[in-house]
């Protein structure tokens, strides 16, 4: 009696081991990867695949053999105890005793040696996962439906708050992985996609034009003024300040002047509304913004509010595309 409830608890321990580690694995495995191994036609990988795009199927699997295996190991040390002679200490004792192996031998250690081979361990123990799923699926369609209409509002309620993520480590994967399989072939096209990664950690403060280098006019400056500076410098759009150069008013393009005719002598009337942009602004979202508010050019301030430089979509295209076939 005592040997076979022994050998009982240890394998629903077993089991309590096998559950959560599958979870821990399932959960953390890399997707890029199993991708590849799809598209590979790994058998395998195709059913794990299938498998994992219900996530009540596994997550309830899991859960639900992780729960009946602690209960049923508990109730048997509890039984095993009473028969050891503890009387009324019996469930103290099975309390205590399982609740540390368990936790140690059921959770801990299963979970941190999946975890470290996730994907590998993932394709093995999927079949001994769809054949408790089979088993325990009158559970898990209880359980799963009742989870379902609880979560309901609450899943109305979130819908659209959250969004596709793909982290720093996929897109290296995806990177290495095209370059095996020779999607992306040149160096120019691997270039320009590491150049687009890297425009999401770049602030602007770090590729601006300092104002002391750029072309700036003063807001009192007459329009025939701004006709000199444009023809000796190239340019069309210029920063207007006032007072000090770090004291940017706007932006005036000389396109303005030529097709008005230029009767007014003064710049101010055609003085536009600047866009401003900290200097610890990230390039990717500045280009999102210059774009979405249809502008050419944006001054960058410091963390005081004064003007420091200027940045222009063209400024930032170069960073994205670099000396790119050139």
């Amino acid at each position: 009696m005592i040997t076979t409830l022994s050998i009982l608890i240890l394998i629903f321990i077993g089991l309590n081991a096998f559950f959560a580690g599958s979870e821990t694995a399932l959960t953390s495995l890399n997707k890029i990867k199993l991708r590849h191994l799809v598209e590979s036609k790994n058998n395998k990988a195709i059913v794990l695949n299938n498998f994992l795009k219900d996530e009540s199927h596994f997550l309830g699997t899991t859960l639900v053999g992780t729960n009946i295996s602690i209960v049923i190991s508990s109730v048997l040390a509890t039984h095993l105890f009473t028969v050891l002679g503890m009387g009324k200490n019996a469930a103290l004792v099975s309390t205590i005793v399982m609740t540390t192996l368990i936790l140690i031998f059921g959770e801990i250690i299963p979970k941190a040696i999946f975890r470290q081979s996730s994907n590998a361990i993932s394709l093995v123990m999927i079949t001994p996962l769809r054949f408790f799923y089979k088993i325990l699926y009158p559970i898990i369609f209880i359980v799963s439906s009742i989870t379902k209409i609880i979560l309901k509002p609450v899943k109305a309620k979130s819908a659209g708050l959250t969004k596709p993520f793909i982290s720093r480590d996929d897109i290296e994967e995806m990177l290495i992985a095209s370059k095996k399989k020779e999607f992306i072939s040149g160096p120019d096209e691997k270039t320009l996609i590491r150049r687009i990664f890297k425009m999401g950690v770049t602030t602007v403060g770090k590729i601006m034009t300092p104002l002391a280098g750029a072309t700036l006019v003063r807001a009192e400056d007459t329009t025939d003024d701004l006709k000199k500076i444009a023809s000796s410098s190239g340019f069309s759009r210029f920063p207007a300040y006032e007072g000090t150069v770090n004291n940017i008013i706007g932006i005036i393009n000389v396109y303005d002047i030529l097709f008005s005719g230029g009767e007014d002598a003064s710049l101010k009337n055609y003085i536009k509304q600047s866009f401003f942009i900290s200097e610890k602004e990230r390039v990717d979202r500045v280009l999102h913004e210059l774009r979405k508010r249809k502008k050419i050019m944006a001054i960058v301030i410091d963390s005081e509010g004064k003007s420091i430089g200027l940045i222009t979509i063209e400024d930032l295209l170069e960073e994205l595309v670099g000396e790119i076939g050139g």
